[in-house]
């Protein structure tokens, strides 16, 4: 893995966070796992982390606030367009559904950094370990 990928290690780790996310909350609810049930629950969740990413320019000055900054604001605003999008948006559900959506997918997204953390390590070590170029 070279340092240039370990720039957009991070986007793609938090894709596959939420993603995650999404298949467990599925799997759970005994909905089947079919590409109409993943956009339908994917598209408002990753739509809306990717923009507030964007805005707030995550991937660009990668620090902890903007992580929970992204987080606070993205996974709310995509749990509720969700929820609107399946007829379920003023139910009692919805704040039970929020809060759990929001402590999920906070751990799933550590866990992306974790690892992305762990393999920008592994990588450092390994560049700094090459002999110099002979010129």
């Amino acid at each position: 893995m070279s340092t240039s990928s370990l720039r957009i290690l991070p986007g793609v780790l938090d894709g596959v966070a939420l993603l995650g996310f999404l298949l467990v909350g599925l799997r759970t609810h005994g909905a089947p796992l079919t590409p109409a049930h993943i956009l339908r629950d994917g598209l408002p969740l990753l739509g809306a982390w990717y923009l507030v990413a964007a805005i707030i320019r995550l991937y660009r000055h990668p620090r902890w606030a903007a992580v929970v900054t992204t987080w606070a604001i993205a996974v709310p605003v995509g749990i509720l367009i969700r929820q609107w999008w399946v007829g379920r948006l003023f139910t009692r559900a919805t704040p039970v559904f929020l809060v759990t959506a929001l402590t999920f997918t906070l751990a799933f997204l550590l866990a992306g950094r974790l690892v992305a953390a762990l393999l920008a390590r592994l990588v450092g070590r390994r560049v700094r370990g090459r002999a110099p170029a002979v010129g």
